[in-house]
């Protein structure tokens, strides 16, 4: 029994760390507000219907942080600054995803 519960404990962990393998570090929002500010951040994303801000930083790393409600246009004035400032060389994005018509009518 104890071999059982052992074998499923490894499998959990094992699971988690493949998962988190290869994907964005997930961050606060100030953080990756904090990258931006100081020119380590070569691309921005805001997904608007996530409230989720992802960047490239310098490093070719990703990061994503979840923002409130009524952030956006600060994070998108930050991204525009930085841009006109030649410190977001790759630029920035904002998307706002559709819900599919079946979704909609639920």
């Amino acid at each position: 029994m104890t071999w059982v519960l052992l074998i499923v404990l490894a499998i959990v962990t094992l699971t988690n760390v493949i998962s988190s393998v290869g994907g964005p570090k997930k961050v606060e929002t100030w953080q990756v507000l904090r990258e931006v500010e100081q020119g380590r951040a070569t691309h921005l994303l805001l997904i608007d219907g996530d409230q989720t801000v992802s960047i490239t930083r310098t490093d070719k790393s990703k990061w994503v942080a979840q923002f409130a409600e009524g952030q956006q246009q600060s994070i998108l004035d930050l991204a525009a600054k930085q841009q006109t400032d030649g410190k977001l060389p790759a630029g920035w994005n904002a998307v706002r995803p559709h819900q599919s018509l079946f979704v909609s009518l639920l």
